[in-house]
């Protein structure tokens, strides 16, 4: 009954501009049990289309969309065009539009919707006066100017031993790292008085003064930075902060958990959520609640999932959290199958608090097994296993990581860490062969620790005193590696060797008898021509700004036009049978790897004029050659330039095309014969003609 009339109220405001229409269906959306919230998706994006550009004219229409993203109902393509819009026709604020239209994060798909829609609120209420408060370097400050030229907030640091400092925070920076709240008098009191004041006191001040952030746990961050002084440790300060004691307990939510309508307002739920546990009927809600998430789950969600977690089981019994666990278990990008598991699928682990990774790498265990756990540790985050490791016994750890065929980056670094405390087998591991190729393989991954590792290997002692003795009787098997590693340079490789004969005698006696020597010369010798090839690489400064135009369009407008595409088709749904949203992933790999290749080349090859090339009888890059053919009496004239400046119907010819390697370097009266398969005499070596040092000029 309730849709029905909501779909009524939706059909009536597509075509009417009555303002109490629009207030009529927030009441009703507002009004809407949680279960039947996904089916207002579909209406709401008929309305945006309905409404189309109406919405930058009209305040309530403006103010309605604002209202519904503020809401994180859902998300919506459709929705965040409409509230580019709608943040045109309600920006107040005297900064310009474009500048909060990309500080509040609207146009990335990453951001959820609600909290974009909170930026800007933050951005149009901001004024000099307020407080401010950076959430990284955790230092409160005063808002002294808002310029809305440079749309920069010049903000007063407190400062307890210095004179205060200034600094001028960018709109986009401020609205991501820093809290703002009013000065208000009763939060000054509660932080002066010596004695914490209940905890919902503050809660409720903080409600009254703070800005909009998007940031559920705002007040306790706050909380903790402002009352840091009144509690010994984080354990006291935990208890005061989720007391709901007597007094207090009027201030709690009137919403339960259970009845949320997005991991975001279910995130924000549990965390003043001040009953001691969950009844059968509000877990099996919570079940079904899981159930219905749809996928793929945005990084921040999975985030606010983990966390949800965590609290849940504070609060539920060991069948409730189960069957959570079960619900999610499929759908959750932290725990993916064991089979093809990588390291960039469980990157999410590392941006969980510590605190609350032990928690969860304990619900893990308990209700996917130890068994899981272990499996996935290998490929965990280095900063995540002393917290994944505390739940399961060493001893099926040592076993995942020595059934792998390869050791990564972080498990070596691991195993160093704590060489002392593990068994012989795995510190086995310490091997010349697994250090270089997890490098080698690892070492374009930044993600991974291989260059930590990599730096450890080059410069700690100690580190390398434990490879030398991995190595014992048969030194011929670090200098192969060593040899073989493309991710040491040759200067590298052999000021390591030269480290590790000072730790090893053994080395040193191996490498004092020469056997190194012939291997190193062939690398130099290799090392030699890849730096002549490297800078015979020339091209014209014409050619090098059209492939530098060309990336940067890439850069600039496609790549951002293809996100864009992707988002749209996503937003579709079923990504399975989404036409689109393929044909838009595929276009993303295309640009990838054309970009890639452009970067490549722009770093790689030596811009020219051709004007010094010193010219004697032979053709080279930036000289005029004219030929002769067998039997034919015409010449025929090239000019042979770099490796991008090929024009065959103005007789440029690259010095990397088949015609160009062939001239190259052939002096007057050589004769080869061309790739279709004509005798050719070099007739003239000359230099080039002005128009072409014009066309190739840029």
């Amino acid at each position: 009954m309730i849709m029905n009339n909501l779909d009524e109220l939706i059909l009536e405001a597509s075509d009417s501009d009555e303002h109490g229409l629009t207030n009529k269906l927030l009441d009703a959306i507002r009004k809407l049990p949680a279960r039947e919230v996904e089916n207002l998706k579909p209406g709401i994006e008929l309305l945006m289309e309905s409404w189309g550009d109406s919405v930058s004219g009209s305040l309530h229409k403006a103010d309605f969309c604002l209202c519904v993203a503020s809401l994180a109902v859902f998300e919506s393509q459709l929705l965040r065009s409409a509230l580019q819009k709608a943040f045109a026709c309600l920006n107040e604020s005297g900064l310009p539009c474009t500048s909060l239209i990309g500080a509040s994060g609207i146009k990335n798909p990453s951001v959820p919707i609600h909290v974009a829609a909170d930026r800007f609120r933050a951005a149009t209420m901001l004024s000099p006066g307020n407080r401010a408060f950076n959430t990284e370097s955790g230092r409160f400050g005063t808002v002294q100017k808002i310029d809305t030229m440079t749309s920069e907030i010049e903000i007063c640091w407190d400062c307890a031993t210095t004179s205060a400092t200034h600094s001028r925070v960018p709109i986009e920076a401020a609205l991501t790292k820093i809290l703002f709240f009013k000065d208000n008098p009763e939060l000054r009191d509660i932080a002066s008085v010596p004695d914490p004041v209940p905890a919902n006191n503050f809660r409720e001040e903080f409600h009254q003064a703070m800005l909009p952030s998007g940031i559920p746990e705002a007040p306790r961050t706050v909380a903790m930075a402002m009352l840091s002084g009144k509690f010994p440790d984080s354990a006291t300060f935990d208890a005061w902060w989720d007391d709901n004691s007597a007094g207090n307990k009027e201030h709690k939510t009137n919403r339960l958990p259970s009845e949320a309508r997005s991991i975001q307002e279910l995130h924000s739920l549990i965390q003043t959520y001040g009953g001691a546990g969950l009844t059968p009927e509000q877990a099996d809600s919570l079940t079904e609640f899981f159930k219905r998430i749809k996928t793929p789950i945005s990084d921040e969600n999975s985030i606010r999932l983990i966390e949800v977690l965590v609290h849940l089981d504070g609060i539920s019994d060991r069948k409730s959290i189960s069957s959570f666990c079960a619900a999610v278990r499929g759908k959750a990008p932290f725990w993916p199958p064991i089979e093809g598991i990588s390291g960039k699928q469980l990157a999410l682990w590392s941006r969980v608090p510590i605190k609350t990774l032990a928690k969860f790498a304990d619900i893990t265990a308990a209700n996917l097994s130890c068994e899981y756990l272990a499996s996935i540790i290998p490929k965990l985050p280095l900063k995540c296993w002393n917290c994944a490791i505390q739940p399961i016994p060493m001893e099926m750890v040592v076993e995942k990581l020595m059934q792998g065929s390869n050791f990564s980056s972080d498990s070596l670094i691991w195993i160093w860490k704590n060489y002392a405390t593990l068994p012989t087998g795995l510190v086995g591991a310490i091997t010349p062969e697994n250090i270089l190729d997890a490098i080698s393989r690892q070492i374009s991954d930044p993600s991974s620790q291989a260059s930590a590792l990599k730096e450890m290997l080059l410069s700690n002692q100690n580190f390398q005193q434990a490879i030398a003795a991995s190595v014992g009787d048969s030194p011929e098997r670090l200098i192969h590696s060593v040899q073989s590693c493309e991710a040491l340079r040759i200067d590298e490789k052999q000021s390591l060797l030269v480290k590790l004969s000072n730790v090893s005698s053994g080395i040193k006696s191996f490498l004092g008898k020469g056997h190194a020597k012939k291997i190193f010369a062939s690398a130099e010798k290799k090392h030699i021509r890849e730096k002549r090839e490297s800078q015979l690489s020339v091209t014209s400064t014409a050619s090098f700004n059209r492939l530098k135009d060309e990336l940067d369009d890439i850069v600039s407008r496609q790549v951002p036009r293809n996100s864009a595409d992707i988002a749209h088709a996503r937003s579709y749904g079923d990504l399975r049978e989404n036409a689109e949203y393929k044909a838009a992933k595929e276009r993303q790999a295309m640009l990838s790897k054309r970009r890639g290749d452009l970067e490549k080349a722009l770093n790689s090859v030596q811009v020219t004029d051709f004007s010094d090339v010193v010219l004697r009888d032979a053709a080279v890059p930036g000289s005029m050659v004219s030929v002769s053919y067998e039997g034919e009496s015409e010449p025929e004239t090239f000019f042979l330039l770099g490796v991008w400046d090929g024009d065959p119907e103005k007789k440029i010819l690259s010095c990397v095309s088949r015609l160009g390697q062939l001239l190259n370097g052939k002096a007057v009266g050589d004769s080869f014969v061309s790739p279709d398969g004509r005798k050719v005499t070099v007739s003239a070596v000359q230099s080039l003609p002005t128009h072409i040092m014009k066309d190739i000029a840029g």
